[in-house]
């Protein structure tokens, strides 16, 4: 589920493509497609299904939803903004928009066990500004860094009995032993 939660004038901004790879393990015809999370749930009510809850770093967590009702083929609901059916590799591409958004995997025919690899992508014109403004900040962080280094080396020379730095201001050299 995407929930973007954002104004919509920040999201036309943004311009933000999502990318879905897919490819059939087993070469069975997959479907792919996007459309309004409260019209995913209408269609997949009370039929089994596995969701995914969390993906990280190649791990894949699911929540299993039990349910008896078989679905209709996906292909022929209207419910979509944006789908590609098939047996071979299939690219998804699709222009966020503000609202919440669900993606659904299954076999073309809605038959239980879908196999598939999917690889998302995602491409935003706000990117390349904010590596720059990112890699701008950097550098000015890094120029201050220097400016107070090369400023504190410089001021630690005018300290009284610290133009030497081996040898150090004589209170500090006599200690008193008892």
């Amino acid at each position: 589920i995407i929930d973007s939660g954002t104004p919509q004038w920040l999201v036309d901004h943004l311009a933000t493509d999502v990318r879905l790879d897919v490819t059939a393990q087993d070469g069975t015809a997959v479907f792919v497609g996007v459309a309004e999370t409260a019209a995913v749930d209408a269609y997949l009510t009370r039929s089994a299904r596995d969701d995914v809850v969390t993906t990280l770093r190649g791990d894949t967590t699911y929540r299993h939803i039990t349910g008896t009702t078989p679905v209709g083929r996906p292909g022929d609901q209207a419910i979509w903004v944006a789908s590609t059916a098939g047996t071979g590799p299939l690219e998804l591409d699709w222009r966020v928009t503000n609202g919440s958004w669900t993606i659904v995997l299954m076999n073309a025919d809605a038959t239980p066990g879908v196999a598939a690899t999917v690889t998302p992508r995602v491409r935003s014109a706000a990117l390349a500004p904010l590596t720059v403004g990112l890699l701008a900040a950097g550098l000015v962080d890094l120029a201050g860094s220097v400016a107070l280094i090369v400023f504190g080396l410089r001021r630690r020379g005018h300290g009284p009995g610290l133009s030497d730095p081996t040898r150090l201001p004589e209170h500090d050299l006599h200690a008193t032993a008892r």
